[in-house]
């Protein structure tokens, strides 16, 4: 909203925004904020019932040649 700065409504609006201007002020003394980086994750922890020891694992391998299948495929056939 534009006003004219003579109008009698201009000094009602700037004896609003020199209150806020100090609402501003007194909020920002108050808040007491800090301009830093901090890290707020917090991992979660089990509790000593759910956890469980490692479980050993194992990889195993096969490895087939084409005429190795067709070998074993017509040994079956016969």
């Amino acid at each position: 909203v534009t006003i004219a700065g003579d109008s009698e409504e201009a000094k009602v609006v700037e004896a609003a925004n020199k209150r806020y201007t100090q609402l501003l002020a007194q909020r920002a003394a108050t808040d007491r904020y800090t301009d830093q980086e901090v890290q707020t994750l917090n991992p979660l922890k089990k509790a000593r019932e759910v956890q469980s020891s490692i479980l050993a694992t194992s990889s195993t391998g096969c490895q087939a040649a084409a005429w190795d299948i067709a070998d074993s495929h017509t040994a079956l056939e016969d």
